[in-house]
């Protein structure tokens, strides 16, 4: 995908401004059924995921500390903060789960180092842990939860006035949270979403109404969850998917036919023809009521209901000759 087709994808100018980037891709995420039409996300997030390649890793100098940290009536100025090791971790080949824990002790080691430092430099490390984060996602899992509850950012996040990237770790932590929550309800969503991420399952061992209804959940409840979603994996997952529905209409079809009794000849003759004579029996009761003039009312309803007899047996005599000569048919093709 050439440059110009990822910003066509996501309906934005080029810009290296990954706040309006992930904007863009969610508003377009919504308009997407991922199940019904996976292609439109596949090229949804490889359009987004080239767009953040664009964007440059943002560092703690870009930000403003006043607005940063609003609460400070001081604008300190900005010190650097060395960030090599959590680079290293979200940056390198390890695994999402290998890289997990020593992400959140990095974490916690530097917001204990923030609440020892004067105001500039808490600053400075709350900006570059959420500088991280925003640019690490998803592989900077690990450094949520001691994030936002070490700089108490849930309570900042409801302020209007809140930087993108804490907005972005507050979501992203309730995200995975509801996630673990769904996992502890049911494990087979645990082993689906390791299928969707980089969990190395097999995909024999998909529960597949739990992908399904997982995928379901994230779309409506959790869109942000896509982001951790590896695109290989979930067109493999969707293929998956697709060859179980498939069988499974093929089973309902087969057990739908094998539960259609089949029509006993004998029987289908009988209820034609004796729909036929009870027809006509009516019919013959309501000439005989109007001709001795016994009853005007009686009259109309035989009359009716042997029409309608004659009708249905009928109809039914027509589909029982039809079938018949049907089977005739094949057995003079064999």
């Amino acid at each position: 995908m050439d440059g110009s087709d990822y910003w066509n994808v996501l309906e934005i100018a080029p810009t290296d401004e990954l706040a309006v980037i992930r904007r863009a891709y969610a508003a377009k995420l919504k308009a997407i059924d991922v199940q019904a039409d996976p292609q439109a996300f596949i090229a949804l997030r490889a359009a987004y995921d080239a767009a953040r390649g664009v964007a440059p890793y943002r560092p703690v100098e870009t930000w403003d500390d006043a607005v940063f940290n609003a609460e400070s009536p001081i604008a300190a100025p900005v010190q650097h903060i060395d960030m090599g090791a959590f680079e290293t971790l979200i940056f390198g080949e390890q695994s999402r789960e290998t890289i997990f824990a020593p992400l959140a002790a990095l974490t916690e080691q530097l917001v204990a180092r923030a609440h020892a430092s004067d105001i500039a430099g808490s600053i400075a490390i709350e900006s570059s842990i959420a500088t991280t984060i925003l640019n690490g996602v998803p592989r900077s899992n690990g450094m949520l939860r001691p994030a936002v509850s070490g700089f108490q950012w849930g309570e900042r996040a409801e302020d209007h006035n809140c930087p993108y990237p804490i907005t972005i770790a507050v979501d992203r932590l309730a995200d995975l949270e509801y996630l673990q929550s769904l996992q502890a309800i049911n494990p087979h969503y645990r082993t689906a979403w390791a299928a969707l991420t980089d969990g190395g399952v097999d995909f024999d061992a998909i529960h597949p109404a739990s992908m399904s209804t997982l995928l379901g959940i994230i779309q409506y409840q959790r869109p942000g969850l896509f982001d951790d979603v590896d695109l290989a994996r979930f067109e493999r997952s969707n293929e998956a998917l697709e060859a179980w529905r498939k069988a499974d209409r093929q089973t309902t079809l087969l057990a739908g036919a094998e539960a259609t009794p089949k029509p006993n000849p004998v029987t289908e003759a009988f209820m034609a023809y004796g729909m036929i004579a009870l027809g006509l029996t009516l019919n013959l009761i309501a000439l005989y009521l109007s001709v001795t003039k016994q009853g005007f009312v009686a009259f109309l309803i035989s009359g009716f209901a042997g029409a309608v007899f004659l009708l249905i047996g009928w109809e039914r005599r027509t589909r029982f000759r039809l079938g018949r000569r049907s089977l005739r048919d094949a057995a003079v093709h064999d």
